[in-house]
């Protein structure tokens, strides 16, 4: 999950630094052989797009880009191979300065979601089931940088996943 965060996060930059900027690649995983942890989101269905044929373009770029990153990082484990990845990413994006800035600013709150997380799992020791949801919920939410409106987002998914167990 981690790994699949921080890919995203870097195509997520990536995406925005330029040309490249439209939406995460469909997954290639097991059709092409490639791993299963690369890239399993559906992407953006480019039929929809305002330029269809100029946003299947770009999601064959960002494929080969990928391909690259993974193919330089091979035998690289955890936080090297984030970080090889980010790196290889940001050096095939039209501003690596600018992408590699962008990389540090959700590195920096990747951190302070895990340690808010943290703080949280230790207020809630002991807790099971849906008391220990809720209160997760109430200990993250109480972290957060607005929230209002943390507790409105919270409430809108548990409505639409229906009562928990």
């Amino acid at each position: 999950m981690r790994k699949q965060l921080l890919v995203f996060s870097i195509l997520a930059a990536l995406l925005s630094a330029g040309p490249l900027h439209a939406q995460t690649p469909p997954s290639p995983a097991g059709k092409d052989g490639s791993p299963p942890h690369a890239m399993k989101s559906k992407g953006r269905d480019c039929s929809k797009a305002s330029d269809p044929k100029a946003c299947e373009q770009r999601q064959a770029k960002l494929r080969e880009a990928y391909k690259k990153a993974e193919e330089s990082c091979k035998g690289k484990e955890a936080a090297e191979r984030r970080s090889c990845m980010g790196e290889q990413m940001c050096a095939q994006a039209p501003d690596p300065a600018k992408c590699r800035e962008r990389g540090a600013k959700q590195n920096e709150q990747r951190q302070k979601l895990r340690e808010a997380h943290k703080k949280a799992e230790a207020s809630c020791k002991g807790k099971e089931g849906a008391d220990r949801r809720s209160c997760m919920g109430e200990q993250m939410c109480a972290q957060a940088p607005d929230p209002v409106k943390c507790r409105a987002r919270q409430k809108e998914r548990g409505e639409r996943k229906g009562p928990q167990k």
